[in-house]
């Protein structure tokens, strides 16, 4: 039903089983009011009062759902499967993703080493065992290093993994990073979750974006290359063009990837190490 895909910031990961979604849909439920059998009833409910009750689940509750049906398996097994090995991939996160989810959280200011610990024992369970070996090593837990973990496990990896079966399957990928940091809020944000987005759709004229992009003047020049870049990837399933370096496609002996900062540059296994840690960690 299409050509090509372009995955941003998100690689097939985010899905939960028919149960939790079972769960899910009876809280709102109950919140709501309602039973069961009254699941018309909620095309009658204002969206304001919708939103203000899903906000009661837990970050990334609302997301596609393995029920058989419409999404059989998990998308990534049938990735592995190929059911998408004739489709061109362009694929990619950005170097700070989960940033823009702690910097402004104030419990960090707050809480001692132990607190901290345990907020790294909770988030990262069975597997933080191997992430303390082979991240931590005596480091102190700061707040940077719980975002460089975030980062990682929600975003670069499973990016990466898809990268690596839909290069398998003999599909054409192309790899990204998106380096740009914002200068709003004096360069907290770094180069945090959706920044890219503006880039992409070249929307800095639209109310609003400034407060997240800052007014840096290298922004249209860079995104000028990045939308194009899309555009070019949408109409011929290749996003190479004149204003950026010969992008090769990826593969498994140098896993290619652009890095898009004010100068692009073509980088092979980009934070390798890290790539190979992070493997260790994985639940198997």
């Amino acid at each position: 039903m299409f050509n090509q895909a372009i995955l941003q910031s998100g690689a097939a990961s985010h899905v939960i089983k028919s149960e939790k979604a079972t769960k899910n849909t009876e809280f709102l439920l109950h919140e709501l009011g309602l039973e069961k059998t009254e699941i018309q009833k909620l095309e009658e409910i204002p969206v304001e009062q919708l939103i203000e009750v899903s906000v009661k689940l837990p970050m990334m509750s609302l997301i596609p759902v393995i029920d058989g049906e419409i999404l059989p398996k998990h998308p990534k097994e049938l990735l592995a499967e190929g059911a998408a090995k004739d489709i061109p991939v362009l694929i990619g996160t950005n170097k700070d993703e989960y940033r823009l989810f702690t910097v402004f959280d104030p419990i960090w200011k707050k809480e001692d080493q132990a607190a901290i610990k345990k907020r790294f024992q909770q988030t990262f369970g069975t597997r933080w065992t191997k992430i303390s070996q082979e991240f931590i090593k005596g480091k102190e837990l700061t707040q940077s290093l719980y975002e460089k973990l975030m980062t990682i496990m929600t975003f670069t990896h499973p990016a990466i993994h898809v990268a690596e079966i839909q290069t398998e399957q003999g599909s054409p990928v192309w790899m990204y990073r998106f380096d740009w940091e914002s200068q709003a809020f004096n360069g907290l944000l770094k180069s945090c979750h959706a920044l890219e987005i503006p880039f992409v759709w070249n929307t800095f004229s639209k109310h609003g974006v400034e407060n997240f992009t800052g007014d840096s003047p290298g922004r249209q020049e860079l995104s000028k290359k990045i939308h194009n870049a899309w555009i070019a990837f949408a109409q011929n399933g290749d996003p190479n063009i004149n204003d950026l370096p010969n992008w090769p496609k990826y593969d498994l002996q140098n896993r290619t990837t652009l890095i898009f900062n004010s100068n692009c540059e073509v980088v092979h296994d980009p934070d390798r190490e890290e790539r190979i840690k992070w493997e260790v960690c994985q639940e198997r």
